[in-house]
């Protein structure tokens, strides 16, 4: 049985205090309620005229929904894939850009794109594949941002930021496509951890970057491959666990803002 949106989501909300918490797994909140009326939470995928991801990652979000509904028994559904061409709806709480190679926003796409950030919405950036050596995709993302935020807004996501506890517990991000596929280094609970600074000590380079207004954590982009990682399912389920995480910290930004989730 799946709970809905947005009447179960915004009960957990009000017995939250100033930070909205989710029952984790293992709590007990006794029976769950039945399944009330409403779509169930929806997210998507963001493609642009040049920006779309590769075929290796094509089945990501597919997979990340799936392990979602599983991992939190909140029905969550896949919505139409959105062209920046148009605008991004605000009833998604998170969209997902994914790529590979490089690319360019044009006028329109970025006037979309920022409508929906400045809206309150949120960016999942991942580059597809990982590497230890910035690819094209990093480049276009670092200067898409540039262009949408002003220069020096991306910043390192320091370890204790709620978005590694949203739902899941991590002491860090997991390590992505960079060093294999199923690798469990840095996954919650009794898994191998990751050292606790954020950098990655054989490059120097942070594991998740964030852009702040105001504060407040507005997208995060991955240069771990995680896609790469989703598309093979649940072999590899550390990098889905933080997908998780991606998700239920937009929606829980979403019910603090007083914004419907739909």
């Amino acid at each position: 049985m799946h709970f809905r949106i947005p009447v179960l989501l915004t009960a957990l909300f009000l017995l939250a205090d100033a930070e909205p918490v989710f029952p984790r797994p293992g709590d007990s909140f006794g029976t769950p309620p039945d399944p009330v009326p409403g779509k169930p939470l929806q997210i998507a995928e963001v493609w642009g005229e040049q920006l779309r991801p590769p075929a290796s990652c094509r089945r990501a979000v597919v997979n990340l929904v799936e392990f979602m509904t599983t991992a939190t028994n909140i029905a969550t559904e896949l919505g139409d894939r959105v062209m920046l061409g148009t605008a991004v709806s605000m009833d998604l709480p998170i969209v997902f850009l994914i790529s590979d190679r490089a690319f360019l926003l044009n006028a329109v796409e970025k006037r979309n794109l920022g409508n929906y950030i400045f809206g309150g919405g949120f960016l999942v950036l991942d580059t597809g594949s990982g590497g230890r050596v910035p690819g094209q995709s990093e480049a276009s993302f670092r200067k898409m941002i540039d262009d949408l935020f002003g220069s020096g807004k991306l910043r390192p996501i320091p370890n204790d930021h709620p978005i590694y506890h949203s739902w899941f517990d991590f002491d860090g991000p997991p390590r992505g496509k960079e060093s294999g596929f199923g690798e469990e280094s840095g996954s919650e609970e009794t898994s191998v951890r990751q050292p606790q600074s954020i950098m990655d000590r054989e490059n120097g380079r942070p594991f998740l970057e964030g852009v702040f207004l105001d504060g407040r954590l507005v997208a995060v982009l991955s240069s771990q491959g995680y896609a790469r990682n989703w598309s093979e399912g649940s072999v590899n389920e550390p990098q889905l666990k933080m997908g998780v995480n991606f998700i239920m910290y937009a929606v829980q930004r979403k019910l603090k803002s007083g914004a419907p989730v739909r």
